[in-house]
């Protein structure tokens, strides 16, 4: 079973809502009490597959008493929402009510469907499921002494053994350790049960609630494989369901495991859908759709939810910038998060908010240039020695700045952090400025705006950084630098970088987009708000 949509026409908070689910992964966020375990709920009670047992020998099913606590109050009978979904590549639809059971002492939600030959039916989709409530994240080294009771697991094949303890190693970044051996784990008269490892240096009952929780997830994707490895040309799907797939990892594992399960879920053709607060998984996961909302079901979808205008509502792919002004209650008048750009002097500042305010002006506010001047070299050695700050900043180095120089900084580096910017053209600032003074036509309107100042051609020439006025200073950087400073304030009130970018548009949109790039990975890792790029002019 392919799973489709989940619509909620009537059940707790839940009104006439929609919920898209991914092909290979689903995430469902929102703040606390907003329903994002109800849908995996509904989700796990809809399906079974018998005669089967996971890796761990447990049925693939939810258990309702872990799924839902019905109130008679608020639970009243007749609650009804429809799964849509596909079976060997055929749409169905199955409807769910709600209903009391017993005198009114056993709540249960029913599905109801018709069989391909007519007959209608009660019986769930026979479809595995596989549920890991936060029942799991209880620490095993908690349980009262006597309660604990471990069996070693055993493989069906090598294969499966090795997967396991390398995505494991892989994922929590142990690489000194070496893992003996695996057990599963229960404590009596709890629903906890779990995962563990043996290493050369602790036994399974010390493990973190981090390794239980990971170990859990990869038993479960374990048991997906091995089924589809078994049924082979009758596989078709299943649905792993998660709730807070994120608690107890730190971010780089949740980063690595969101990826394990995306390529997992693709590779062996089921479906993902977990609960999750993590603004590391949601930023991650934000940057990956692209905000999609076309009408067929994404590999990757998020829904959002949120009752911040005081009634439930489904937000389909928003962008980071909706969800993470939404779980941290942003005000409308609180300060816009800045974003630190380190460039190489007060020139390169200049030209970089030039060309935003005239290409870019809603990033304008969202900038902060640092008032601090290094060399090329030294925002190099920075940026080596010192990483952990500065890829949360963008850096620009100038255009005469070559490949080979920037080089020195680790590959690893430069491809997590992707905050690394060039200016426009091959040479300084200052002397882009000339340059483009120095070339422009008589017909350019650089000369129209320059007029009113009473700059014109022949004077900039001829009070050039070559000129006598400047020969006093020994190098042509100093001497480039001082005729810049001279004229800086001119060149801005007469929109001279505009007119620049006009006659040089396809390198200047060129750095926009890296930038904006560049501003968005560190904005993501900052809880900063990402923004969206303009359409490109045609003109200026």
């Amino acid at each position: 079973m392919k799973a489709i949509r989940l619509y909620i026409e009537d059940f707790r908070q839940f009104k006439g809502c929609e919920i898209v689910i991914g092909s290979k992964l689903t995430a469902i966020a929102g703040n606390n009490g907003t329903g994002k375990s109800t849908i995996l709920g509904l989700l796990a009670n809809s399906s079974e597959l018998r005669g089967q047992k996971t890796y761990i020998g447990k049925p693939f099913r939810g258990e309702f008493s872990e799924l839902f606590s019905g109130s008679p109050e608020h639970d009243p009978s007749g609650s009804k929402m429809r799964l849509d979904y596909a079976e060997k590549g055929t749409e169905r639809s199955v409807w769910f009510r709600t209903a009391w059971q017993n005198k009114n002492t056993r709540f249960r939600v029913i599905p109801k469907r018709e069989l391909p030959g007519g007959k209608k039916t009660e019986a769930k989709l026979a479809s595995p499921i596989i549920y890991l409530g936060l029942s799991r994240l209880y620490p095993s080294g908690e349980a009262d002494e006597g309660t604990l009771k471990r069996h070693v697991q055993r493989w069906d094949a090598d294969e499966d053994h090795d997967w396991f303890v390398n995505k494991y190693k892989e994922i929590l970044s142990i690489r000194s350790t070496s893992i003996q051996s695996v057990s599963n784990f229960d404590i009596t008269h709890s629903r906890k049960q779990g995962t563990g490892v043996e290493t050369d240096c602790y036994d399974s009952a010390a493990n973190s609630a981090g390794q239980d929780n990971l170990g859990q997830i990869l038993m479960a994707v374990l048991s997906f494989k091995r089924l589809a490895r078994t049924q082979g040309s009758d596989w078709d799907g299943g649905l792993l369901l998660i709730d807070e797939v994120d608690a107890t990892l730190h971010p780089a594992a949740q980063r690595r495991l969101i990826d394990l399960l995306l390529k997992e879920a693709g590779k062996h053709k089921f479906q993902v859908i977990f609960t999750t607060h993590s603004t590391i998984v949601l930023d991650y996961l934000a940057d990956k759709t692209g905000h999609v909302t076309k009408d067929e079901p994404n590999d990757i979808e998020i829904t959002y939810l949120t009752d911040a205008n005081r009634q439930l509502e489904v937000k389909r792919n928003p962008s980071w910038h909706t969800m993470a002004n939404d779980l941290f209650v942003r005000g409308p008048g609180a300060p816009v998060p800045k974003v630190g750009v380190f460039s190489e002097d007060a020139e390169a500042r200049w030209l970089i908010q030039e060309i935003i305010e005239v290409l870019h002006p809603i990033l304008q506010p969202h900038v902060g240039l640092i008032d601090a001047s290094f060399g090329c070299d030294t925002l190099i050695q920075l940026y080596k020695h010192d990483y952990p700050y500065m890829k949360d900043r963008v850096v620009v180095f100038d255009g005469d700045v070559i490949e080979e120089k920037l080089g020195k900084i680790p590959d690893h580096y430069r491809h997590e952090g992707r905050n690394i910017v060039k200016l426009p053209g091959s040479v300084r600032p200052e002397q882009l400025i000339w340059d483009f003074l120095h070339r422009a036509d008589a017909s350019d309107t650089v000369w129209d705006s320059l007029g009113q100042y009473d700059y014109t051609h022949r004077s900039i020439i001829e009070n050039g950084p070559f000129s006598s006025a400047y020969s006093r200073y020994g190098d042509d950087r100093s001497k480039y630098k001082e005729w810049f400073k001279a004229c800086e304030l001119v060149f801005r009130e007469a929109n001279v970088v505009k007119c620049w970018a006009a006659a040089n548009l396809d390198i200047a949109w060129d750095f926009i987009e890296k930038f904006t790039q560049a501003y968005n990975q560190v904005a993501r890792r900052t809880s900063a708000d990402p923004v969206t790029m303009p359409k490109r002019p045609d003109y200026l």
